[in-house]
């Protein structure tokens, strides 16, 4: 896909290894909101962003998978960042209170 493009790509399932190539890309070498990839699946219940800023975002519809996916995430050893990677990072409503 060329840099900036607001096309839309669709992955089949047998098509996850070339949808994880082009998450891990984006997030490594896309340096701008024009280059940010957003992965929305058929049941909408969640949406993948690989930001420019480095970071990969969720976002869930409903707060019982977000924490089921927190609860995942620390069984793993996968903590929530405590800072921002970057001065000009958004900071997210979960960070305020910390």
């Amino acid at each position: 896909m060329p840099m900036g493009t607001g096309d839309i790509a669709e992955f089949e399932r047998a098509e996850r290894d070339q949808l994880i190539t082009l998450l891990f890309s984006t997030t490594i070498f896309g340096w701008s909101v024009g280059e940010d990839l957003y992965v929305v699946p058929n049941h909408t219940q969640y949406i993948i962003k690989a930001s420019h800023h480095n970071v990969v975002h969720l976002s869930f519809r409903n707060l019982n998978d977000l924490q089921q996916f927190i609860n995942g995430m620390e069984e793993e050893e996968f903590w929530l960042p405590k800072v921002v990677p970057d001065p000009t990072f958004k900071i997210p409503e979960w960070m305020k209170d910390e």
